[in-house]
């Protein structure tokens, strides 16, 4: 199924193409996107085109962080009626809830979930684009996006989010430290941040819990006006709970707050079941840590639900054809194309 972004994402990529040498109008037609996304703000993008979009950007301009460049302008703004809401949340626990609950308003593809683990919090955010589909810049944009953003609301917090790309790390990683102010986590076991619990509840100095109600209203009202799907709940929490061995269908409704035979009627209207969601989304999962990131093979089971190794590569091959190793070495052969003629 397809997926997509509010064109407010690229409202500024007009004068970083610029500022780079590109031309902005061409470079949208190729991608086939309008060129009203450079002016309209609610306009829905197709998610596979924006990071065509992004990456072909990086490669004509010879930015190889082309993302980051374009996520250096963010602000609440550009999330329109949900970042008045964040805005006047009292807590960072306030504002991930609200994140997690309408975020799909205006980037479908991103699959958000919040876990707690000792001392720590892992916020993981994965975009769910086709298999296959270069997203690095895409991604950069989406997660240092969200970190300019939280900056602008918890300046004095920022030193405390680590943030974390599956992808492997460029040749010279200066630009993310001057951006991010720390050393990334590159091949990292998922895209998001890391963070100390404890900075989940630090308070937001101008909050105004009473504007925040009205503001949730409006989102709310918004968020009705476009419907949500319950199967995109749905793979939310599977996300979020693969990693625990604990994703079954009675998990999944108690995180959703209904019984099981509820959520097994919802997604039937939608032509889904709990099943077929996992088998998805675990698909997903799967071609994205083993084709593109440099997880060892052994580390990934548990990130999929799998108690074994061996039982994530019997799955792996009876879905993909061939085991998880042999599909990587293949992949990264591929990427390094045929070896030069001797001289």
């Amino acid at each position: 199924m397809s997926s997509g972004i509010r064109s407010a994402a690229l409202s500024e990529y007009a004068d970083v193409a610029r500022a780079l040498g590109l031309d902005p109008v061409a470079m949208l037609r190729a991608a086939k996107l309008p060129v009203e996304s450079l002016t309209e703000r609610d306009l829905m993008l197709p998610t596979e085109r924006v990071c065509a979009l992004l990456e072909a950007s990086a490669q004509r301009s010879q930015c190889a962080t082309f993302g980051l460049a374009l996520a250096q302008h963010r602000r609440l703004s550009h999330l329109g009626e949900l970042g008045l809401l964040l805005r006047d949340l009292p807590t960072v626990r306030d504002v991930m809830q609200a994140v997690s609950e309408f975020i799909r308003f205006h980037n479908e593809s991103l699959v958000y979930a919040l876990e707690q683990e000792g001392d720590s919090a892992q916020i993981l955010m994965e975009n769910r684009v086709p298999p296959g589909t270069a997203s690095r810049q895409f991604c950069e944009f989406v997660l240092g996006s969200t970190f300019r953003i939280f900056l602008g609301q918890f300046a004095d917090a920022g030193g405390k989010l680590r943030v974390c790309f599956r992808h492997e790390a460029p040749a010279d990683p200066l630009v993310y430290l001057q951006f991010f102010g720390h050393w990334p986590l590159f091949g990292h076991a998922f895209n998001g941040f890391v963070c100390p619990l404890s900075l989940l509840d630090q308070r937001n100095p101008t909050a105004d819990p009473e504007f925040s109600l009205r503001t949730r209203s409006l989102v709310e009202a918004r968020m009705g006006s476009v419907g949500v799907r319950r199967s995109d709940e749905v793979r939310r929490v599977i996300m979020q709970l693969l990693p625990s061995g604990r994703c079954d269908a009675e998990h999944i409704a108690a995180s959703l707050g209904v019984d099981r035979r509820t959520v097994h009627r919802q997604l039937a209207r939608e032509g889904q079941t709990v099943s077929n969601l996992i088998e998805e989304v675990r698909g997903e999962l799967s071609l994205r840590y083993v084709l593109q990131s440099s997880v060892p093979i052994s580390d990934l089971a548990p990130l999929f639900g799998f108690h074994s190794t061996s039982a994530l590569v019997n799955w792996y091959r009876r879905r993909h054809g061939l085991p998880p190793a042999q599909h990587r070495r293949q992949q990264a052969d591929a990427n390094a194309g045929p070896s030069p003629d001797p001289d």
